[in-house]
């Protein structure tokens, strides 16, 4: 939230120009002895205060949080979205702009209703992989009359997971894990692959796979296996990346599991430490991104 205790203030250009001109005004009013320039200052002043005023309570209870995104990758530009909350319950909130630096503001909220919120589209990057927390923004407004700007620094609550960059590896390196991969297949059982052999029968079996001349032969019943049928799964390791180093290592194997996944293979990981075995689908490819984005970070 942003709090009075952590306000900053700061004349705009048209503000600085104000004040010149009330002093001006009282400069002149005073040599003078011109009532309607006491008014005339006397308004003026009037003004400022209520400016000052206004665009106090106007950041007050106000909140912001970001959503992280889907995917953001080291050294990539990610769109965030921003959701700047009113916190009050009576009075909205107006002309408020948020960004990493006071003077140069991301985006604009024109009007925040009562308990309400509004987004705003933010672009951030990260340099490296790992759980970030989020960088510090500042909230501010010039609010009511453009004369002052206000505002404080926020720190969104949570953190961005960043995955490594993908770094493109020679195509043997993929293919040799997709053999390696096609090995450990042959073990699974499924359905609609090569013949594989027999077992005793279990009830709920298909009796489309009974192997009815064993009963003849052996006077009990077995069921026919067969290989499973797809692609191959893929396992990748850490030590068959060529690297050289361990963030080089990890960014090939993001583009492995990437390239993996792609091309409708089950993909597997294995690092120091920690083996995932191979899986498909959105569930799999975040678990095997996220192990690769955490590596080395304490349990």
């Amino acid at each position: 939230m942003v709090t009075a205790g952590k306000l900053h203030v700061r004349l705009t250009a048209t503000g600085a120009f104000a004040i010149a001109l009330v002093l001006a005004a009282g400069i002149v009013a005073v040599n003078s002895g011109n009532n309607l320039l006491y008014l005339v200052v006397a308004s003026l002043l009037a003004a400022l205060a209520l400016s000052g005023l206004l665009g106090h309570r106007n950041l007050r209870r106000v909140g912001l949080r970001l959503i992280a995104p889907d995917e953001a990758w080291a050294g990539r530009p990610v769109s965030v979205r921003a959701v700047l909350v009113n916190g009050r319950l009576r009075l909205p909130a107006f002309l408020l702009a948020l960004g990493e630096q006071p003077g140069t503001p991301a985006g604009t909220v024109l009007e925040i209703p009562p308990g309400e919120s509004a987004e705003v589209t933010l672009t951030l990057t990260f340099q490296a992989r790992g759980a970030h927390p989020w960088p510090v923004h500042a909230v501010t407004s010039e609010f009511p009359f453009g004369l002052i700007r206000r505002g404080g620094r926020v720190w969104p609550p949570g953190r961005c997971l960043v995955y490594p960059s993908p770094l493109a590896v020679p195509w043997e390196i993929a293919e040799a894990a997709e053999r390696e991969g096609m090995l450990a297949s042959r073990q699974s059982v499924g359905v609609g692959g090569d013949y594989r052999g027999q077992r005793d029968y279990v009830p709920g079996d298909s009796l489309s796979r009974v192997q009815w001349s064993s009963w003849l032969r052996l006077r009990r019943l077995q069921t026919k296996e067969f290989e499973a049928e797809g692609a191959p799964p893929a396992v990748y390791r850490f030590e068959d990346v060529p690297g050289p180093g361990t963030e080089e290592r990890l960014g090939q194997l993001a583009w492995l599991v990437r390239a993996g996944l792609r091309r409708g293979r089950s993909v597997g990981l294995v690092l120091p430490g920690l083996t995932i075995p191979p899986g498909t689908g959105e569930t799999q490819r975040r678990r095997l991104l996220s192990a690769l984005a955490r590596f080395g970070e304490p349990a």
